[in-house]
């Protein structure tokens, strides 16, 4: 073979490398999904794909850059150990996460982006992991699907409250606790006085109107730790863990004075109303759970027997 074989064979050769090279970009390039290259220090050599423009944001930005510039604390650290959990293994490694909505350079999004990470690691000349790809599918919509369903196993469809099964487990869960550490909780039943009178009068679009209207200044008086459920048609119960029965007594005053104070309104309605609560604390003689429920509910009644618009502690 010639001299000038040889070149042309091997302009031949790096014009077929190039080429290649050219193709492949453009398929990465094209792919929905993005992934990125990144390298064992968490910096991102190159960003490809994501060509699905209504799931992912334009990632050409993070090129050059660290996770520890592009994410909070948190998302950081998932970053950073997963990679090193990759380069350890050498094997994939599948994570979640959620990129809340501040982080999201389309500034329109108001709720949070879930992704489901895929990592593998790519290994240098001499065997060692020089980088690792990180694929990232928007498993958002899945989320979003999982919580609704959740929601209604869970809550009531029409207040948002916890429904009346999900708060039997919730309290057998605190009553088993309690049993084991002492740790101690109350419960409030809470109804609305004369609420037939209100359906009566109004209709029961109106009536739901009130429930609703109910919960919402409950909830607003809860801590996140507070459980509300509905338990009937117009009658509630609040779960208050590490409460005793005189702080319980004194969130659910606060409560009623509120609901006395302020009726709900419609566009053609103005409906004042009042509710009665009673409370109960969990005791070391109880049996069980009907224990506590029972004294709830007698307080309750007490309260209405005594004229109602009251708070009873039992």
């Amino acid at each position: 073979m010639t001299f000038d074989e040889i070149e042309k064979y091997l302009k031949q050769a790096s014009d077929s490398v190039a080429a290649m090279k050219r193709d492949l970009t453009t398929f990465f390039t094209a792919l929905p999904d993005p992934f990125f290259i990144l390298d064992t220090q968490g910096n991102y050599i190159e960003v490809l794909g994501g060509n699905a423009k209504h799931l992912y944001d334009d990632g050409a930005y993070l090129k050059g850059r660290n996770v520890c510039d592009v994410f909070t604390d948190e998302l950081r650290d998932l970053f950073i150990s997963s990679i090193n959990e990759v380069v350890q293994n050498r094997e994939l490694l599948i994570c979640e996460y959620e990129i809340k909505p501040e982080l999201l350079r389309t500034k329109c999004e108001l709720s949070s982006h879930w992704y489901e990470g895929r990592v593998v690691p790519v290994e240098g000349e001499n065997g060692e992991i020089a980088a690792v790809i990180w694929l990232a599918i928007n498993i958002t919509e899945k989320k979003r699907l999982e919580q609704r369903l959740k929601d209604l196993a869970e809550k009531d469809p029409m207040t948002g409250a916890y429904n009346r099964r999900f708060f039997r487990e919730s309290i057998d869960q605190h009553y088993a606790t309690f049993k084991r550490y002492g740790t101690t909780y109350s419960l409030a039943f809470i109804d609305i006085d004369y609420f037939k009178k209100v359906n009566d009068q109004f209709g029961h679009d109106v009536g739901d109107g009130v429930i609703c209207h109910l919960v919402t200044h409950i909830q607003e008086q809860l801590r996140t730790t507070d459980l509300l459920s509905r338990f009937g048609g117009e009658e509630f119960v609040v779960l208050f863990p590490h409460i005793n029965l005189d702080e319980a007594c004194l969130v659910a005053e606060r409560l009623r004075a509120t609901i006395e104070m302020t009726p709900y309104k419609s566009i053609n309605h103005k409906v004042p109303f009042t509710v009665s609560i009673g409370i109960s604390e969990v005791r070391a003689e109880d049996e069980s759970v009907e224990d506590i429920l029972k004294r709830a509910d007698s307080a309750l009644y007490q309260s209405k027997s005594s004229g109602r618009n009251k708070v009873t502690g039992a």
